[in-house]
């Protein structure tokens, strides 16, 4: 999506938002997708979403803890899976 941003924190878990403003050929049945790696525990985490929630949000697994450096990835694929974007990717550590 144009707009989006990702927050990763022991205390709320994945908290990822998302613009619900269609162009191009998005479609509000698009699914948007986020994949988080935790470089430090070495564990991935992914969840999905229809780009018309607007946000996806997900639980941390225990083993990931505070000041763990992450990457995430953001994508978002057509529900046929014919048609995706390009992917947005973001690091940083897990805050409290």
């Amino acid at each position: 999506p144009a707009t989006s941003s990702i927050a990763v924190s022991k205390a709320s878990g994945l908290e990822v938002t998302f613009s619900t403003e269609l162009t191009g050929d998005a479609k509000d049945t698009d699914i948007v997708g986020v994949l988080v790696y935790d470089s430090t525990k070495d564990v991935f985490i992914a969840a999905t979403a229809a780009r018309s929630a607007g946000t996806i949000s997900a639980t941390l697994p225990a083993i990931m803890a505070e000041s763990d450096a992450f990457t995430a990835w953001l994508v978002v694929v057509s529900e046929d899976k014919t048609i995706s974007s390009d992917q947005k990717k973001e690091t940083g550590t897990i805050s409290a």
